[in-house]
């Protein structure tokens, strides 16, 4: 009926041996570069702790969060995986490193460090949760997304959770949530826990929940009737109820044909402000997302062309805001 803190610090991962309760690693680890921020081992079911020493501890830019992963199929795996922390130094908030050691209960583990240059500009200094593919921009979230887990019958498969969700055969990597090749039918982006239920992987993001029996090849979607979506604003079809496009607060914008159909995603990012043509409303129409990014369509969603090149935006509020001329829709107002 009461609590003893057993080891002090931010802690952001916890694992236990498959078949032994009383062997278990932590990570902790704020965002913050602290002391006692790092990796520890209980072999006494969390009653003490010791830390473990590891390739991460000489690197002068610091440790931050800690994510760790068991491989099930043999608990002597294990793969760390440490946000680059805060302190003015390095690349804070990206990936400071991936390593694995394959004697995780030796007195003394030896690590071998993973490429992940694969997975991010190619300089691996942000890896897997500092790097967003379907903008090929650096967005260090290490700090906000990260997670991993192995395989339950092979340890040398790793998934690795960050914006997208990656797949590591043990010698290359693949980017599973299809982000960038077919986002339609993905999974949403940032993702945050994961478990496995025989040979399903759950996946859990800022979307919902997905799931995969082919190890990420393709995904079930098990969010359609939560209705969750926040949308930050929308515009109806001029001619037809049945038809708008709305913009989703971390969700893109996405696109309304009534029942059955619902909704169904055209654009990613975080949706905003968006207009439809007036002349020809079934396929003109402009979509906006995050930081004033406008885009438009003259094909219904098929493809679409920057229209926002020559405005200024130094100070853009990160959801802005435009409005079409009503005497004149070629006339937008931005801002």
């Amino acid at each position: 009926n009461s609590w003893t803190l057993a080891l002090a610090g931010a802690a952001t991962d916890l694992e236990r041996h498959p078949s032994d309760f009383g062997r278990l690693y932590a990570g902790i680890g704020d965002l913050i570069v602290r002391n006692e921020n790092g990796v520890y081992r209980s072999t006494d079911a969390g009653a003490s702790w010791a830390p473990i020493n590891g390739p991460w501890e000489s690197d002068g830019d610091g440790v931050g969060r800690v994510e760790l992963a068991i491989a099930p199929s043999n608990p002597n795996v294990l793969y760390v995986g440490i946000q680059d922390g805060y302190n003015v130094r390095g690349t804070d908030g990206g990936l400071l490193g991936l390593w694995r050691t394959d004697d995780a209960w030796d007195p003394t583990p030896s690590w071998t460090r993973i490429d992940v240059t694969e997975t991010d500009n190619g300089t691996g200094n942000h890896g897997y949760c500092g790097y967003n593919p379907a903008f090929n921009s650096l967005t260090e979230q290490c700090w906000y997304d990260h997670e991993l887990i192995v395989d339950p019958t092979n340890p040398d498969i790793l998934y690795a959770g960050g914006i997208a969700l990656w797949k590591y055969n043990g010698t290359s990597w693949s980017e599973v949530s299809h982000l960038v090749d077919r986002p339609e039918e993905g999974i949403h982006a940032d993702q945050h826990t994961m478990a496995w239920a025989g040979n399903r992987l759950l996946v859990g993001n800022d979307g919902g929940i997905w799931s995969s029996t082919d190890g990420g090849a393709t995904w079930e979607d098990h969010n359609t009737n939560l209705a969750i979506t926040q949308f930050y604003e929308g515009a109806i079809h001029p001619e037809d109820p049945f038809f708008a496009v709305g913009g989703a607060q971390d969700n893109g914008s996405m696109r309304w044909n009534g029942p059955p159909t619902g909704w169904r995603w055209v654009l990613g990012g975080d949706g905003a402000d968006n207009v439809f043509s007036r002349s020809n409303p079934d396929t003109d129409w402009a979509l906006s997302f995050q930081s004033l990014a406008i885009r438009r369509t003259r094909n219904a969603g098929a493809s679409f062309e920057r229209a926002d090149i020559g405005i200024n935006k130094n100070g853009a509020a990160f959801i802005s805001r435009f409005e079409q001329c009503p005497a004149d829709e070629n006339v937008v107002i931005a801002g």
